[in-house]
This record gives structure tokens, sequence and C-alpha cells, in this order.
């Protein structure tokens, strides 16, 4: 597969992609049984993780 500017996707790189795109609507199967995500959310213990990564510096 190429895209316009010439740069090769393996394959395996894309299926690998398209594995986790797919994957991701199915994280609110994480929510525990019996409880909605707004139980969860309303316990004033729920923290949430944020990660931020600027792998090539902060856009000025």
């Amino acid at each position: 597969m190429e895209f316009i500017t010439g740069k090769h996707l393996s394959r395996r790189t894309f299926i690998r992609g398209m594995g986790a795109t797919v994957a991701l609507p199915f994280l609110d199967a994480m929510v525990p049984a019996g409880r909605t995500w707004r139980d969860v959310t309303a316990d004033p213990n729920f923290t949430r993780p944020v990660c931020i990564e600027e792998s090539m510096g902060a856009a000025g």
C-alpha cells in the first residue's frame, strides 16, 4: 500500500492499526458489571488518566 507521498505501509502495520481502531469502542466493557458509566464517574475516588506525548516538541 502506497500513499500519495510514495511511502510504503506494510499490510501487517495496516492490519494492526485497524485492530486497534476496532478494539477502542470495546473499552466501555471495562466498566464493572452492574454499574453504569454515570455511577462510575460520580464516584469521588474515580480518577482519569491523562497522557500527553510531545515526541516532536510542542506546537507553537
